[in-house]
């Protein structure tokens, strides 16, 4: 959840109604936005290519399922928008399906072996 006068809940509210490349041009095209990534990135280790549109073998790449249509959806940093993976047939992206599809993933573009993973899920204690 967003405060409600914060900068992230502005964006939200200028982008909710937007359609998608509407959406990136709001987010390429914020000054704060930009600044504050920045200031992030320049955390970092790895030296930042001077040319954005160069190949890095680095990126990152999620693994989304839609509440709207059931479908899973990668979201991969070398691609212009996100990839439909088809519809989960189950609720949890961490169930034998979703895991299939990262697994078929990493095989498919990976052939380095240098990969990390995460998930984002509740902790097996929680109860719902």
């Amino acid at each position: 959840m967003t405060k409600p006068e914060s900068h992230l809940s502005g964006l939200l509210e200028r982008c909710t109604h937007l359609n998608p490349s509407d959406r990136a041009s709001v987010l390429e095209n914020d000054a704060l936005l930009a600044s504050k990534y920045h200031s992030a990135a320049v955390l970092g280790d790895t030296d930042a290519p001077t040319d954005p549109e160069t190949e890095v073998d680095f990126h990152y790449v999620c693994f989304v399922k839609s509440h709207r249509n059931n479908n899973l959806y990668i979201m991969d940093g070398d691609r212009n928008g996100p990839i439909n993976g088809g519809t989960m047939s189950n609720d949890d992206l961490l169930s034998e399906q979703g895991i299939q599809a990262v697994m078929d993933f990493i095989q498919q573009h990976d052939d380095t072996g240098q990969y990390s993973l995460l998930a984002l899920a509740p902790s097996p204690d929680v109860t719902f």
